[in-house]
Order: C-alpha cells, then structure tokens, then sequence
C-alpha cells in the first residue's frame, strides 16, 4: 500500500493490529478522524477498492462495537481532547499519557511479538475501555493495549 496514501488499513487477519492503531488516533492530539467504513471493517485495498460502498446490513459487528466504545470513552472524557500530552518508551512499551487538572489517561501499547509488563501507574486507575480496576502489573500481549483512567484524585 506505500504507493497509494488512500488505501484502506488491511482489517482482514489483523484485529489486534488495526484495534491498536485506532486506539493510538483517540489517544493522540487533535480529532478522531476515521475513513468511512472503517468501523464497519470495509476491506479494500488500491484504488478503486479502498471507495468499496457501506456495507449496509453486512458490518462486522466486532469492529463496529469497538468504534463505538472508542466513541463514548473519548467524549466522556475530555482529557483525550484537551489534555496535555507526554510519550514514554517504558521497557519496550509505547506509553502516552494525557493529562488535564487532576484528570490522566495512560495508554499503553505492546507492538511487539513478546507480553510485556507495565507497572508505572500510581494509585488507583481503571481500565478505561472495560471499566474494571486494575491492581498489580498489567499483562500485555503482543500487540496489545490498554488504556488506564487514574482515580487517584477523583
């Protein structure tokens, strides 16, 4: 796809790889801005495959619902669109942080092919996307993810 800047990320095979790209876009600075069809997982390729139409009644509901928390949890909270940014190489980890008042999300991303152990939140955090708390080290797995919501002053 390096010669065509239009063409689709590839959804076939490679959920783990394109949910943790998206997540990268809603923790980044600036406005999510998703291709249409996207959270429908439309497949294309090079033009003209990559304008393929909606796949009206045929969504893959799996990445569909991911947008769609992806969604909720960047407008309910608006450190993800205002926050001050900060990137960490944490032992092999990409690590960004977003920061507004007392308010920190910390996303953190394995791209590699080995788990990797994050232990560098403080206090009391949830898992952003599930709601659940976390406590302990936090597992990641090969291209995996997780976004951490710090409860601390909360």
């Amino acid at each position: 796809y390096e010669s065509d800047p239009f063409a689709r990320l590839d959804t076939t095979g490679v959920g783990k790889l394109m949910k943790m790209a998206v997540a990268l876009i809603y923790v980044s600075p600036g406005i999510p801005c998703i291709y249409y069809g996207d959270e429908a997982g439309l497949e294309g390729g090079i033009d003209p495959g990559c304008r393929a139409g909606y796949p009206w009644g045929r969504e893959n509901t799996d990445i569909l619902e991911f947008y769609c928390r992806m969604n909720r949890m960047y407008s309910q909270n608006q450190v993800l669109s205002r926050g001050d940014l900060s990137i960490i190489d944490y032992k092999g980890l990409l690590v960004i942080r977003r920061s507004l008042g007392d308010a920190i999300v910390t996303a953190v991303f394995n791209n590699t092919d080995h788990d990797g152990v994050y232990d560098g939140y403080i206090g009391k955090v949830i898992d952003l996307y599930t709601g659940e708390p976390v406590e302990g080290d936090v597992v990641l797995g090969p291209l995996d993810f997780v976004l951490l919501l710090n409860l601390t002053d909360r």
